[in-house]
């Protein structure tokens, strides 16, 4: 594991009496870094899809709390998301991180590839294996998700996009 003097402990489920508790837990959270206050990515403000709501949560608090999301009750909810949710905004704001101080990291990675017709930024911390998605706007960033990537192959495919963006900027 890196150690990162900025990277939030995980939200363990453990902690908890049971899923709501901890549901409840990671809303806060969530709630603190999106809603009560917005983070910024270069000095641009970051925003959150709020709408539609559902039980009284935002729309991104699905989208960074579970997999297969689809705009609707059904969730399937990934305990590998919530444990992370305190990092995305600390992925955001630490988007330039290299400090020598890290042990066994190389560094947060970021690029930007099309997508439809906008742009979409990636912020990878590949040690970590988790990446947060932003796509750009006018005058903003919009969050689309964050998450854990699981897969070997997903995280391999990921450095290679990241180390191709890089070479053709060269």
């Amino acid at each position: 594991m890196v150690y990162c003097e900025w990277l939030p402990d995980l939200i363990s489920i453990r902690d908890y009496p049971n899923m709501d508790a901890y549901d409840d837990e990671v809303y806060e959270v969530f709630k603190r870094d999106f809603i009560d206050s917005q983070p910024n990515l270069a000095g641009t403000i970051v925003k959150i899809k709020d709408r539609p709501y559902h039980d009284g949560k935002e729309e991104a608090y699905f989208h960074l709390t579970s997999k297969d999301y689809y705009h609707g009750p059904n969730r399937s909810v990934d305990i590998l998301r919530c444990e992370r949710i305190a990092w995305v905004r600390k992925f955001i704001e630490n988007y330039d991180c290299n400090k020598p101080i890290c042990r066994e990291c190389s560094g947060m990675k970021m690029w930007s590839k099309p997508y439809k017709k906008t742009v979409r930024i990636i912020i990878l911390l590949e040690e970590e294996r988790y990446v947060v998605v932003l796509e750009r706007r006018k005058d903003y960033y919009l969050l689309i998700t964050a998450y854990y990537v699981d897969q070997n192959r997903r995280l391999e495919a990921l450095v290679d996009e990241y180390n191709k963006t890089k070479s053709a900027s060269n």
